[in-house]
């Protein structure tokens, strides 16, 4: 939805694009607005001080799956899960990617699994490299020396929530969604971690064997 105005933030006219048709417009006592110049084109964002939009005011209608998480606002969104936590036996038996993929007809005549798709491409090779940073941190011997990169954790945090909502880091920032907790939990969503600790509930690892030596 949208409508023209004729005295925006800046003064300009131009057009408001909103979720809805509800209050579009501009307001300039009743909301806020922030300046962007993405290339060279200069855009406003802009939402009501006192009535914010919801998650379910922002999500789209293909939204995938995945673990609801609370966020900075109080609110609980829905975080994709990209790579999904496999069981078999009672053994953790790995993880596989949960995002769409392409599917290819082989000369074989038959159709198969091909790679991600395009655009989930980049939330994967987040969660990747998460998976890999966050075994190093919690498992690995020099865990004192590793450090969780921060553009992957906030990059991969904007890009899973940008998936299943219409925000971008903008948004994000003047929603007041991430702060240094919640890009973790978020990430850890992206890798399917909750599903593997209420699997550890009920199947706890064994110790590990201690040397007498």
């Amino acid at each position: 939805a949208f409508r023209e105005v004729y005295g925006g933030p800046d003064g300009g006219a131009g057009c408001v694009f909103g979720v809805s048709d509800e209050r579009l417009g501009f307001y300039a006592n009743r909301q806020t607005w922030r300046k962007l110049k993405p290339g060279e084109t200069t855009y406003w964002v802009g939402m009501f001080k006192d009535d914010p939009p919801k998650p379910e005011d922002l999500m789209w209608q293909d939204a995938l799956l995945g673990h609801w998480t609370e966020l900075a606002d109080g609110n609980k969104w829905l975080v994709p899960v990209a790579r999904q936590a496999s069981f078999d036996n009672g053994e953790i038996a790995g993880y596989a990617c949960l995002l769409p993929k392409r599917s290819k007809f082989t000369d074989e005549g038959k159709w198969v699994e091909g790679e991600v798709s395009a655009e989930y491409d980049r939330l994967w090779n987040y969660a990747q490299k998460f998976a890999a940073d966050w075994l190093a941190a919690t498992v690995d011997e020099d865990a004192v020396s590793v450090e969780l990169d921060t553009d992957t954790l906030y990059g991969g945090a904007v890009e899973a929530l940008a998936t299943n909502y219409r925000v971008s880091a903008v948004e994000c920032d003047m929603l007041g969604l991430l702060t240094t907790s919640t890009v973790v939990a978020i990430m850890r969503a992206v890798i399917d971690y909750p599903t593997l600790m209420e699997w550890l509930k009920f199947n706890p690892l064994p110790p590990e064997p201690v040397s007498n030596s």
